[in-house]
């Protein structure tokens, strides 16, 4: 059993407030195997796994088994010559519900990091989209902000924050048959008040 210590630019781990993931990019062979994710503390341990296995290019045949057949593929694969258009069938089931309220940072000192998280369903729906507010106005990623949203989990973290990162902070997930948003506020105070 391999320990991903040596990550690399290649594998990020993510671990915040209870949700953890890995991520490899540009898999390979030398990917495959089972992964094997460990929580320990003074208490005990759990353990979860998962198995990985990746199809060779090499697998893969390109080549025609037709002698005429490139010809054939290249003519169908001219774009200019067909309008293709790609239809993925999506289907919406259920209007956007969050699992409870907006945990956050509600009192903060100047410099510290800050979190918010919700979970929110239905979990498979890729065209929901999520949108984060700050006092009524759109709040962008940025180098001290950052968002996610992977498997009905949704956070906002602030690094460093400021003063006037203090306000109302408001999450809504929309989809073709409607909203939920879920808010919390969040006070910061100075170093010299403390």
């Amino acid at each position: 059993m391999r320990e991903l210590s040596f990550l690399g630019s290649r594998m990020t781990t993510f671990f915040n407030f209870g949700y953890v993931a890995l991520t490899i990019k540009y898999v390979t062979t030398r990917d495959i195997g089972t992964y094997t994710c460990r929580a320990y503390n003074q208490l005990g341990e759990a353990f979860t796994t998962a198995q990985m296995t990746v199809i060779s290019k090499e697998n893969v045949i390109f080549d025609s088994q037709h002698p005429s057949g490139l010809q054939k593929i290249q003519q169908l694969e001219d774009s200019s010559r067909y309008a293709r258009s790609v239809q993925e069938e999506v289907q919406v089931t259920q209007k956007p519900r969050f699992l409870g309220p907006l945990k956050g940072t509600n009192k903060i000192v100047e410099g510290q990091r800050a979190h918010f998280e919700v979970r929110v369903e239905p979990q498979n729906d890729l065209t929901m989209s999520i949108e984060w507010y700050f006092n009524g106005k759109v709040l962008m990623s940025a180098n001290r902000t950052q968002t996610y949203h992977d498997f009905g989990y949704i956070a906002l973290d602030i690094l460093s924050v400021r003063a006037e990162d203090s306000g109302t902070y408001t999450v809504v997930a929309r989809n073709a048959l409607g909203e939920a948003q879920a808010q919390a506020s969040m006070t910061v105070e100075s170093k010299l008040t403390i």
